[in-house]
């Protein structure tokens, strides 16, 4: 996963080191989504290396759910929602330390089936990061187009998004307010990417991969599980 930056719109979405620039606005049509997955836009409560193989809180004041140990001895989706998306996670740092210490990177029980209206823990595609992440600002569905295109300005490939122009106003607003704080895309529970937003994002968003840009594959790959 490339960590970088949201400059005046999105930045970096993949690799260290990325940037992105804002131009014109978002339209109201609908895009289809043919790579499938259920994408999200989270923001980041916390962000800790993920824990190895221990199921006991190992942060000073950790407390995790009591679902979590049962979740660790039989994984089910229940017990998974129970602990990996208590609702005390959006409110508690220390059930956000207890439940980033209680499962492992490898765990994919909720792929595909969390709920957006909850908050979440998981670890980004590489499970280099563990992080858990607030409820859903925005979903899939507000995406209107995501495309990938050669780099007019350099090398490599970038990413364009646009938004419907009710999630483009909550993008704007939210952005506006949280600058120099971090927010997630996710497909399927998992962390593709969690840049860090620099300024409020007010029209169409391009994507960039930092130095050299994206490579086709990692562009087109990114804009299909984003939406396009």
């Amino acid at each position: 996963m490339r960590v970088g930056v949201l400059v005046g719109v999105v930045s970096c979405v993949v690799a260290a080191g990325c940037s992105t620039t804002v131009s014109g606005t978002a339209s109201d049509a609908g895009v289809s989504r043919d790579a499938g997955g259920v994408a999200e836009f989270r923001p980041v409560l916390s962000a800790v290396a993920p824990a190895v193989g221990s199921a006991v809180p190992t942060s000073p004041g950790a407390v995790a759910p009591p679902a979590c140990a049962e979740y660790r001895d039989r994984p089910s989706v229940e017990a998974g929602k129970a602990c990996r998306q208590d609702p005390l996670l959006g409110i508690s740092d220390e059930y956000r330390a207890g439940v980033a210490s209680a499962f492992g990177c490898g765990d994919r029980a909720l792929d595909g089936k969390t709920d957006s209206d909850l908050p979440l823990a998981t670890c980004d595609e590489d499970g280099a990061e563990s992080f858990v992440l607030d409820r859903a600002i925005l979903g899939g569905d507000d995406i209107s187009a995501a495309t990938a295109s050669p780099d007019p300005n350099g090398t490599g490939w970038t990413v364009q998004l646009s938004f419907r122009s009710a999630a483009q106003a909550v993008w704007a607003e939210y952005t506006g307010e949280h600058v120099q704080e971090r927010v997630a895309f996710t497909v399927d529970g998992r962390v593709v990417s969690a840049p860090t937003i620099q300024s409020a994002i007010v029209g169409e968003t391009t994507v960039s991969g930092g130095q050299g840009g994206f490579t086709e594959e990692e562009a087109t790959t990114l804009a299909a599980r984003l939406g396009g």
